[in-house]
């Protein structure tokens, strides 16, 4: 039987070194396709490469100071990258600048608990 290799974030979580869980890995429409941003190539989730680095969301996984987003939120982004996939935009729109708009209009993105 192979011994599975894992590594551990600063709070005991065990997390897989692989592209699904690199911080050079990005997505695209499909979600199923990876692209390297360090090596500038197309790559599966459970490829892993000498460069692999945690990602962020992973590093701070049972951080207690984590946050909900609210279900509106999600559903107007939903509603912006469907509008992208339908129309065929070649560049989508930037998260940062997605949260901003709908900060703007709406107020913040994170639910109140």
């Amino acid at each position: 039987m192979n011994k599975l290799n894992f590594t551990s974030n600063a709070f005991g979580i065990h997390v897989k070194p692989c592209c699904a869980s690199c911080a050079h890995k990005s997505l695209n429409r499909t979600v199923s396709q990876r692209v390297c941003k360090e090596h500038n190539k197309e790559v599966r989730a459970w490829e892993c490469c000498k460069s692999w680095k945690m990602n962020k969301a992973l590093k701070s996984l049972c951080m207690s100071q984590g946050s909900v987003k609210r279900r509106e939120y999600q559903l107007y982004l939903l509603s912006i990258r469907q509008h992208e996939a339908e129309n065929n935009v070649e560049a989508e729109m930037d998260i940062e600048d997605i949260r901003r708009e709908f900060e703007s209009q709406f107020g913040s993105i994170y639910a109140n608990i």
